[in-house]
């Protein structure tokens, strides 16, 4: 009898957590076990290691996919779109330094506009723009599977951008922005405000005719 209770008492252990709920150990070990099985090029391409620099007029940017896929497709279209998403960042870190010098040099206030936003609101307009400019060079694939037989995909592809063609969107997204701030400007009463928004819309015009420079 009293090993059929120390039975009954081992076996509630082992269904039973602290709080009364059933714990079931789903996990299959080495379930999340992956190697790579596959490459599409052998040794692996320096480029998907380090960013060649500007060459000819033409800017590099590498993407690779956020995480590794089941469809190799999948994985080709999430490296583009970090690809897309370095050249926005290039050229609205490029902006946003151009924009803090100028203000820092004319002593601009900023009580009405948000330096930030005006960034974000470029990086905005860029990563809408560039979706069919910036062009794939080159792809480099691997293939991985785990111990369940599932296969996955990661990928990385080399983009190219010309210089003139980043200049040219530069531009545009200044454009964007200066006439973003003209409506803002004549929705505002205050005329402090509005004289913010005069000097804010003055810079974009100087750094428009400055334009763009890569770093090369």
């Amino acid at each position: 009898m009293k090993r059929f209770l120390m039975l009954l008492a081992v076996l509630s252990v082992a269904m039973y957590g602290c709080g009364g709920k059933t714990v079931l150990n789903t996990s299959i070990p080495g379930s999340s076990t992956e190697k790579p099985i596959w490459a599409s090029q052998t040794p692996r391409p320096e480029w998907t290691v380090n960013v060649p620099e500007a060459e000819g007029g033409i800017l590099s940017f590498v993407g690779v996919s956020e995480e590794k896929m089941a469809a190799e497709q999948d994985a080709r279209k999430s490296a583009g779109e970090f690809a897309i998403r370095e050249v926005v960042r290039y050229l609205g870190s490029f902006f946003s330094e151009e924009y803090k010098t100028y203000i820092s040099r004319t002593g601009s206030s900023s009580d009405y506009i948000d330096p930030s936003k005006a960034t974000q609101g470029v990086e905005d307009f860029l990563a809408g723009s560039l979706t069919k400019r910036v062009k794939p060079s080159k792809w480099y694939f691997e293939k991985y599977t785990n111990n369940l037989k599932q296969d996955s995909w990661k990928a990385y592809v080399l983009s190219k951008f010309p210089i003139n063609e980043a200049e040219g969107a530069y531009k545009d997204a200044l454009d964007n922005q200066i006439e973003d701030m003209k409506k803002q400007r004549d929705q505002v009463s205050v005329q402090k405000a509005k004289q913010q928004f005069d000097d804010t819309i003055e810079v974009f015009n100087k750094m428009k005719a400055q334009g763009f420079k890569a770093n090369q």
